[in-house]
C-alpha cells in the first residue's frame, strides 16, 4: 500500500485492478468507492473492445446495472493492428444514460462530489425568479485529495416547483450556458427534466444566473447527480500496453464519443538511435565549455583568473612592440 501512496503523490491515482489490494472500486455495479486508497484497485467491468472478444450482451449487463464500467483493449500487437469491436461503440454511442469518460475525469468527479459546498441567492427581476447559484471550491476541500482533483463541472439537481427555466448564463458575462441534454461528455450547461428538475453541471467556482419563469419561485438544491448529467452509468475504456499513443488513437478522433484512457507504456530506443542520448549529453557539455570560455576572455566567470594569468606569462613580442611605437611615430 505505501507503493501505492507513493505513485498516487505523483498525480497517478487510478491503478489496475491486478494490485492484490483487498480494498476495491467498481468491481460490480455496488463497489462504489468512499476512500481514496480504493482507487488503487480499479476493477475490470464489460470485458473487452477487441473484436471476436467483446460481447455485446455483457457491456449491456453491465451498463444497465450501472455504476462505472472500465473496459479494456490492447490496440496494437508489434506492428499488427487490433481491431475494435464497431457493434460495442456504436451501442456506447447511440444508448442514452451514458457518461463516456476517462479515468482521470471519473476520479475527479468523485473527489468532488465529496466536499458538498454551494452558495446561492435569489431576486426577483421583472417579475421573473433569478437564482444565483455557485459550486464552491475550497481550499479546505481540496487539500482532501492533495489538490489533485481536475476542476470539472459536477451536476447538481435542483427542484424549482416545477417552474420552467428560461435561461442560464454566467454571472460575469452574461453568457448563455448551452443544452446538454443527451450530452454524454462532460462540459457545462443545462437541461431540465420532465419532472421539472433543473440539471445543472458547472465547474466550481463558476457562478451562474438562473432565470426561473415566474415571480418568488421557490428552490431547493437536492443533491450532486452520481455521474455528469445524470446519466445512470460511466463507461472508460483503458488503453493497455499502449506504445505508440498517435496510431492507436487516431481511428478514434472523428468516429466515437467514446473516451480512452491510455496507459502509456515507454518503448526501448532502437539500437539506431541509441547514441542520441550521449551525442545530446555531449553537446551539452561542450556548450558550457565554450560559453565559460568567452566569458574567461572577458573577464568574467570561473576561468578569468586562469585567462589573465596566461596573459601576464605570455607579454607581447618586442618586435610587436616596436611596431605599434613605429606605428605611433608614423600617426
Amino acid at each position: 500500500m505505501a507503493d501505492h501512496g507513493k505513485v498516487a503523490s505523483q498525480g497517478f491515482v487510478v491503478h489496475g485492478d491486478n494490485t492484490a489490494l483487498l480494498e476495491t472500486a467498481w468491481h460490480n455495479a455496488s463497489d462504489d468507492p468512499t476512500d481514496l486508497w480504493e482507487w488503487y484497485n480499479l476493477g475490470r467491468r464489460g470485458g473487452s473492445l477487441e473484436k471476436g472478444i467483446a460481447s455485446l450482451d455483457t457491456v449491456q449487463s453491465e451498463v444497465e446495472a450501472g455504476g462505472l464500467v472500465n473496459l479494456y483493449w490492447i490496440g496494437r500487437v508489434n506492428d499488427a493492428t487490433v481491431r475494435h469491436d464497431r457493434d460495442v461503440l456504436a451501442y456506447l454511442d447511440e444508448t442514452p444514460g451514458i457518461w463516456l469518460t476517462t479515468w482521470g475525469e471519473a476520479w475527479s468527479s468523485w473527489s468532488g462530489k465529496r466536499c458538498y459546498e454551494h452558495d446561492r441567492d435569489v431576486n426577483d427581476v421583472g417579475g421573473r425568479t433569478v437564482v444565483t447559484f455557485e459550486s464552491l471550491e475550497t481550499e479546505a476541500c481540496r487539500s482532501v485529495s492533495n489538490n489533485l482533483p481536475w476542476n470539472l463541472p459536477l451536476t447538481w439537481l435542483i427542484d424549482v416547483e416545477g417552474a420552467e427555466v428560461i435561461g442560464v448564463e454566467t454571472s460575469d458575462s452574461n453568457k448563455s450556458l448551452p443544452s446538454i441534454e443527451g450530452v454524454k461528455n462532460t462540459q457545462e450547461g443545462w437541461w431540465q427534466q420532465e419532472d421539472g428538475t433543473l440539471v445543472l453541471s458547472v465547474v466550481n467556482g463558476h457562478a451562474v444566473n438562473i432565470t426561473v419563469n415566474g415571480s418568488d419561485v421557490a428552490h431547493d438544491v437536492l443533491a450532486q447527480a452520481d455521474f455528469f448529467n445524470n446519466h445512470s452509468a460511466a463507461v472508460t475504456v483503458a488503453g493497455h500496453e499502449t506504445t505508440d499513443l498517435f496510431k492507436w488513437a487516431k481511428r478514434f478522433v472523428d468516429d466515437t464519443d467514446v473516451r480512452f484512457t491510455w496507459l502509456v507504456q515507454p518503448r526501448i530506443a532502437d539500437d539506431v538511435d541509441a547514441w542520441i542520448p550521449y551525442a545530446v549529453v555531449g553537446v551539452g557539455i561542450l556548450t558550457v565549455f565554450i560559453m565559460l570560455g568567452v566569458l574567461a576572455r572577458e573577464g568574467l566567470g570561473p576561468l578569468s583568473g586562469l585567462a589573465n594569468r596566461q596573459a601576464s606569462e605570455n607579454p607581447p613580442s618586442d618586435g610587436r612592440a616596436k611596431r605599434s611605437l613605429d606605428a605611433d611615430e608614423e600617426a
